[in-house]
């Protein structure tokens, strides 16, 4: 068992959780390098001069084209809260990337399940027990023709109830990302 799928059953075993349990397929870790073009996505996120955050990506081809787009976590006090952090999918445009995807309230990792909904993988992200009782649970976001849905917490995301496989992406939870510092 991968040190990651160890993580995630420990975390399991501390706190009560609802629904199924993802199966993992392979997990791979974040991008190490920084891309000029991803950064100018942080950047147009980042909206305070002098502000730090983190970030991490991984190119996925999410709607099998043949060209892969990008999951894009960032970590920072603008962009995060209690319940986790801004999660963006970026496709290629011209020699940028444009956002056709915002979710909130979202934790490393990302799995990109081998399930599709109109011709994109869905995602499933784990969300941690609420202070108001709730246990943690896994919750399926599915493609909804423009993007994924901004709230996992809310409906259109649904608790998973019946396991999926999937791919663990940004699966080293202990690396802190890439640091970007707005000017």
């Amino acid at each position: 068992m991968s040190p990651l799928a160890l993580l995630v059953a420990f975390l399991q075993l501390l706190t009560a959780q609802a629904g199924a349990t993802p199966t993992l397929a392979r997990e791979v870790a974040s991008e190490r390098g920084r891309d000029v073009a991803v950064e100018r996505v942080v950047a147009a996120e980042v909206p305070e001069p002098g502000a730090t955050v983190r970030y991490q990506y991984n190119f996925v081809d999410l709607n099998a084209d043949g060209t892969p787009e990008v999951l894009l976590r960032i970590d920072g006090r603008s962009t995060c809260g209690t319940g986790g952090c801004l999660l963006l999918v970026l496709s290629k445009a011209g020699s940028g990337y444009e956002v056709i995807s915002r979710t909130t309230l979202t934790w490393a990792p990302i799995l990109v399940s081998e399930h599709r909904t109109n011709g994109w993988n869905d995602l499933v992200l784990w969300q941690r027990a609420d202070p108001h009782g709730g246990a943690s649970h896994y919750k399926v976001l599915e493609f909804e023709g423009r993007g994924y849905p901004q709230d996992p917490s809310m409906e259109p995301a649904q608790l998973l109830e019946l396991p999926v496989r999937g791919v663990a992406y940004m699966s080293d939870r202990l690396s802190p990302g890439i640091e970007y510092r707005r000017r």
